[in-house]
């Protein structure tokens, strides 16, 4: 129903003002939670990244060194720091200079941004709530309740 609809825009609402009116030690807090949320998101992408290449090839994905798929160089650790590295780097192996495929960044980027998503407060009934919505009528319908 719209009413369902209206009450959960007024909860989003009503988080963005808490959010707002947070004391500086509330929101320092939060501010190192998003930022310690984020670079386990990042790390575990890349190890996601290291799963992606190496299964399917039958290679050790455990205690093998990450290398450069190219010309097979390890990668120093300075140079394996989730998207840091693909930044400075400007996307090519520091030994060769071939380029790193975007699929490095990118899954690490959508794994970060994921874990961010996920450790927001209320992200679970909000979804589940869409979800409701949405399997209950038609499209247009739900929709229609969520932007009026």
């Amino acid at each position: 129903s719209s009413a369902g609809a209206r009450d959960f825009a007024s909860e989003i609402r009503q988080d963005s003002l808490r959010r707002l009116t947070l004391s500086g030690r509330e929101e320092d807090v939060m501010k190192t939670t998003v930022t310690l949320v984020c670079v386990v998101g990042l790390a575990v992408g890349s190890f996601l990244n290291v799963l992606i290449y190496r299964l399917p090839r039958r290679l050790k994905f455990i205690w093998e060194r990450s290398f450069c798929p190219h010309c097979r160089a390890p990668i120093a650790f300075y140079d394996n720091i989730p998207l840091v590295s693909f930044l400075i780097l400007a996307g090519k192996c520091r030994r060769c200079g071939q380029a790193i495929s975007w699929r490095y960044p990118l899954v690490e980027f959508l794994n970060g941004a994921a874990y961010l998503f996920c450790s927001q407060p209320g992200w679970v009934s909000g979804v589940c709530r869409v979800y409701r919505s949405f399997t209950k009528r038609s499209r247009h319908t739900f929709w229609g309740n969520i932007f009026t």
